[in-house]
């Protein structure tokens, strides 16, 4: 859980794999990338403490 929308946006995009995602495509659009996300946070969940749990599947595949 998060203080704030903002918080869990930044979190989300600068501190998980999905940064590497985002810098691989584009490296200058990391933090275009987090406003948006904030902006989403925010529109759907308020300004104050969003709740949720993230999650993630990783899979490896061995040729």
């Amino acid at each position: 859980h998060g203080r704030s929308a903002r918080e869990v946006g930044i979190a989300y995009c600068q501190g998980t794999p999905l940064r590497t995602e985002i810098e691989e495509r584009d490296a200058t659009l990391l933090g275009d990338a987090t406003v948006k996300a904030v902006r989403a946070l925010t529109e759907r969940f308020g300004k104050n403490k969003p709740r949720g749990k993230i999650q993630a599947h990783v899979v490896k595949a061995i040729k």
